[in-house]
Protein backbone atom coordinates (compact mmCIF):
# COMPACT_ATOMS: atom_id res chain seq x y z
CA UNK A 1 0.00 0.00 0.00
CA UNK A 2 1.51 3.31 -1.05
CA UNK A 3 1.16 6.30 1.24
CA UNK A 4 2.50 9.80 0.89
CA UNK A 5 5.38 10.76 3.14
CA UNK A 6 3.51 13.75 4.52
CA UNK A 7 0.51 11.64 5.52
CA UNK A 8 2.74 8.97 7.03
CA UNK A 9 4.68 11.60 8.98
CA UNK A 10 1.43 13.13 10.25
CA UNK A 11 0.09 9.71 11.20
CA UNK A 12 3.22 8.66 13.07
CA UNK A 13 3.24 12.01 14.90
CA UNK A 14 -0.42 11.65 15.93
CA UNK A 15 0.18 8.13 17.23
CA UNK A 16 2.46 9.52 19.95
CA UNK A 17 -0.73 10.10 21.90
CA UNK A 18 -1.69 6.68 23.33
CA UNK A 19 -5.40 7.56 23.03
CA UNK A 20 -4.93 8.26 19.32
CA UNK A 21 -3.10 4.96 18.86
CA UNK A 22 -5.91 3.06 20.56
CA UNK A 23 -8.58 4.88 18.55
CA UNK A 24 -6.68 4.17 15.33
CA UNK A 25 -6.64 0.42 15.95
CA UNK A 26 -10.20 0.36 17.35
CA UNK A 27 -11.52 2.06 14.21
CA UNK A 28 -10.23 -0.83 12.13
CA UNK A 29 -11.50 -3.48 14.53
CA UNK A 30 -14.97 -1.90 14.62
CA UNK A 31 -15.36 -1.91 10.85
CA UNK A 32 -18.12 -4.16 9.53
CA UNK A 33 -15.71 -6.28 7.48
CA UNK A 34 -12.23 -5.39 8.74
CA UNK A 35 -9.42 -6.27 6.40
CA UNK A 36 -6.61 -8.20 8.12
CA UNK A 37 -4.06 -6.29 6.07
CA UNK A 38 -5.31 -2.95 7.44
CA UNK A 39 -5.02 -4.21 11.00
CA UNK A 40 -1.46 -5.37 10.34
CA UNK A 41 -0.56 -1.99 8.85
CA UNK A 42 -2.14 -0.13 11.78
CA UNK A 43 -0.16 -2.16 14.28
CA UNK A 44 3.02 -1.55 12.27
CA UNK A 45 2.31 2.21 12.33
CA UNK A 46 1.95 2.18 16.12
CA UNK A 47 5.15 0.14 16.47
CA UNK A 48 6.99 2.51 14.09
CA UNK A 49 5.98 5.46 16.25
CA UNK A 50 7.11 3.77 19.46
CA UNK A 51 10.40 2.77 17.85
CA UNK A 52 10.97 6.34 16.66
CA UNK A 53 10.45 7.68 20.19
CA UNK A 54 12.84 5.08 21.62
CA UNK A 55 15.52 5.93 19.06
CA UNK A 56 15.13 9.67 19.71
CA UNK A 57 15.34 9.13 23.48
CA UNK A 58 18.46 7.03 23.05
CA UNK A 59 20.09 9.70 20.89
CA UNK A 60 19.32 12.40 23.46
CA UNK A 61 20.67 10.24 26.28
CA UNK A 62 23.86 9.51 24.37
CA UNK A 63 24.39 13.17 23.53
CA UNK A 64 23.92 14.33 27.09
CA UNK A 65 26.05 11.49 28.42
CA UNK A 66 28.97 12.57 26.25
CA UNK A 67 28.40 16.29 26.80
CA UNK A 68 27.35 17.02 23.23
CA UNK A 69 25.03 19.87 22.45
CA UNK A 70 21.55 19.23 21.15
Amino acid sequence: MLRSDSYQDYLIESLRDPKEAVAYIEAILEAENPEPELLRLAIEDVIDEKFAIEMYSRQLRDRTQFGLSL
